[in-house]
Order: structure tokens, then C-alpha cells, then sequence
């Protein structure tokens, strides 16, 4: 460990020298000599190892905001080392074939009129999806238990999550899907019509196809993953507490 300057009691060593070098050289004006260049960001170093002894003097170092900031980088630090070696390791499986190009894109050459109900309970979502049962009646009959109702609106492939979406594929003019799981709640979809798409042929598309659901499957994958963290942790809230925080 060669010690590149003596900055009172602290040794600045030529990997700490080059570790900092290369933070300021993207935040500095250097000269285009390079002997020039080294020396201003080796006095740059020292004005601020110098300023940091100051500030250690005082105590700023042993104080609690200082301390929250230092926790607060050292998470962020932490996550985003965390979440890239996690997508490197997900993403690294991933792939898609041939036949799910194709099959995209026969979704794609359809567009779906629909109207979505998000509801907060399984027999309200249940009730709606009765055969012949009237909507707007409904509607007004559990507008209690309604969270969000979307639409009726046109929809095409990729705008829906993958649950939603599938069965809106297998769905008739005029059928009302059965109730789905969506973020805790239950959703309907009732299909009023489709149409066709024009396209241009599958070859033209077949690239923008691969990356688009290349894309999806990586969020799927960190998504699923992320849910596994959770529902493996042992967590308990203390609901009385948390209740008395006042935001």
C-alpha cells in the first residue's frame, strides 16, 4: 500500500488516489496535460481530506443527522447493488422463442371494446358474472363493494396485465368473464365487440415483438421474485402503534 501524500494523520494511498481521481475527473474541467491533470485532482483530494478533518473536529461525524445520511446511502447502496446482481442472475434465463413472437402477434391483430369492474369482493365480482345479468343494474345494486370501473373502453394486446388479458382473448361479444384476482381485489370483464388490426407482415415486426416481450418476462421475473422475498419474511405489524402515527 504506497502512500501517495501524508495529509496530517491520514495516508492517501495510490488506490485510494485512483478511486477518487476517477469520482472528480467526471465532475472536473482537467487540463489536457495529463501530469497537469493528475496533479489538480491530487490537490483537489487533499483540500478535501482537509475539509473532512475539519468537520471531525467539530463532530459532525458523531452526530445524528450525519449518521441517518451515512444509513440512508448505505441502503441505497445496498439495493442497488442487490437489484443489479438480481436482474443479471433473472435476466441471464430468459429468453423467447419463435412461436411466442407469433403468437403476440396474432394478439396483436385483434383490438377488444371492454368494460372492466374492479370490485373488493368475490361474490359482488361473482354476481356480475352470471349469465344475462344486467350491468348498469348491478353496478348500482354493489356500487359499494366497486373500487374502479374502466372503460367501456378500447383495449389491445400488452395494455392489460397477463392474467386480465388472457381471458379477455377467450372471451364472445357480449360474455362477462369470470371473476379475476387483480392486486388483492376481483375483476369482471364484460366484451361488448372487437375488430380487426391491420398489421405489417410478421418479418417487418418480428424484432420490436422479441424486445417488447423480452421486456415484459425481465419486470415479470423481478416482480415475481420480489413477491417471493416477501411472502418468505416473518413480518409482524403492530397495528395499534402504527395506527397512532400521525403523518
Amino acid at each position: 500500500k504506497k502512500v501517495v501524500a501524508r495529509i496530517n494523520d491520514y495516508d492517501l494511498t495510490v488506490a485510494d488516489f485512483r478511486s477518487e481521481a476517477v469520482a472528480l475527473k467526471d465532475n472536473k474541467n482537467l487540463s489536457s496535460d495529463p501530469n497537469k491533470a493528475k496533479e489538480q485532482l491530487l490537490q483537489d483530494i487533499i483540500r478535501k481530506k482537509l475539509f473532512i478533518q475539519e468537520a471531525q473536529k467539530l463532530n459532525f461525524d458523531k452526530q445524528k443527522y450525519f449518521m441517518s445520511e451515512i444509513e440512508r446511502y448505505w441502503e441505497q447502496a445496498l439495493l442497488k447493488l442487490l437489484f443489479i446482481k438480481k436482474t443479471e442472475e433473472l435476466y441471464r434465463s430468459i429468453d423467447v422463442s419463435p412461436a411466442e413472437i407469433e403468437e403476440q402477434y396474432n394478439k396483436m391483430k385483434k383490438r377488444f371494446y371492454a368494460q372492466i369492474i374492479i370490485l373488493d369482493d368475490k361474490f359482488a365480482a361473482e354476481m356480475f358474472s352470471q349469465p344475462g345479468e344486467n350491468f348498469d343494474r348491478l353496478k348500482n345494486n354493489f356500487r359499494n363493494n366497486i373500487i374502479n370501473s374502466k372503460g367501456p373502453a378500447w383495449f389491445s394486446a400488452s395494455e392489460l396485465p397477463a392474467n386480465m388479458e388472457n381471458v379477455l382473448y377467450l372471451l364472445k361479444a357480449g360474455q362477462v368473464s369470470v371473476p379475476i384476482q387483480y392486486s388483492g381485489n376481483w375483476a369482471v370483464i364484460r366484451l361488448i365487440k372487437q375488430e380487426d388490426v391491420a398489421l405489417e407482415p410478421l418479418d417487418k415486426v418480428s424484432d420490436r415483438i422479441r424486445h417488447s416481450l423480452l421486456e415484459a418476462k425481465k419486470s415479470q421475473a423481478l416482480e415475481k421474485w420480489m413477491e417471493e422475498v416477501r411472502d418468505s419474511a416473518k413480518v409482524k405489524i403492530h397495528k395499534k402503534v402504527f395506527e397512532e402515527i400521525n403523518l
